[in-house]
């Protein structure tokens, strides 16, 4: 994530990611009670010592619709679909609470699906507090993709998140990303 004023790089998400506590500035969430794209359906991923998922216990799955959901410091996995009986896909999201105002851009990005023949891929997200800036179908291949965009004017506060869901089911949905 880097502002436009010469696209100076305010935070990484590799570089960044830590535990017990997220680094000033990020938070680390899924969608625990309604869709995506509404941050008031957003709960906390909590640390279970290596990685945050929705109980904070070591091991999977949760006794959650997070079920697998995670995110460690290269990547994770998504949550339960909807079509494997809940109500919304379960999505890990990153979030980043932009801290001037300017223009902001995601660059340098990737992601990739661990490469598996039983996976339907999974859905990458991004959004700025409740507005879709992009979403793509990211293929179980292990193709590395780029999810490279202008965010726009930016104001302080506003909250940059980067989602990525199982795109109906979760089986198979190990991926790496970094931004």
């Amino acid at each position: 994530v880097g502002s436009a004023e010469q696209w100076n790089q305010v935070a990484s998400y590799r570089d960044d990611f830590q535990g017990p506590t997220p680094l000033s500035g990020w938070l680390y969430a899924w969608n625990s009670t309604g869709p995506i794209g509404s941050e008031s359906n957003y709960g906390s991923l909590l640390w279970t010592g290596t990685m945050y998922d929705s109980d904070g216990v070591p091991g999977v799955p949760d006794p959650t619709e997070s079920n697998y959901g995670r995110l460690n410091p290269t990547g994770g996995h998504p949550g339960r679909g909807s079509d494997q009986g809940v109500a919304d896909d379960r999505y890990v999201i990153a979030g980043y609470v932009v801290p001037s105002g300017g223009a902001y851009r995601i660059g340098s990005s990737t992601i990739n699906h661990g490469s598996c023949a039983s996976s339907n891929g999974m859905k990458l997200a991004v959004y700025v507090n409740d507005v879709l800036v992009l979403e793509t179908v990211v293929p179980p291949d292990g193709t590395v993709i780029d999810f490279d965009t202008d965010l726009g004017s930016l104001t302080a506060g506003d909250t940059i998140y980067t989602a990525v869901g199982p795109n109906g089911r979760d089986g198979c949905d190990g991926f790496k990303w970094d931004f």
